[in-house]
């Protein structure tokens, strides 16, 4: 909820996007991007945001690191971003 962020970022340079919303709705995708969406918003003066996404396989990408990519791709569009992928 965008309310619920407000003033997060203050006085902060860095800071981690740990969000991860796979089990909290059976459109997680969304809630994503939502979530990542109010995020960004509220972190616009941030030097450097830190998210571990995963490793994308070519062949075999699931809906789950599909949404996890699109996330990593939303940071990095809106915010200086550095993103780890674990696999």
């Amino acid at each position: 909820k965008p309310d619920t962020l407000s003033g997060v970022c203050r006085e902060v340079d860095a800071a981690y996007y740990l969000v991860h919303s796979m089990e909290s709705s059976k459109d997680f995708a969304a809630t994503d991007r939502i979530c990542v969406n109010n995020f960004c918003d509220e972190a616009r003066d941030l030097k450097l945001c830190i998210y571990l996404g995963g490793l994308l396989p070519e062949n075999k990408s699931s809906q789950h690191l599909r949404s996890r990519a699109q996330v990593g791709s939303t940071l990095r569009d809106r915010l200086p971003t550095i993103e780890f992928r674990a696999g």
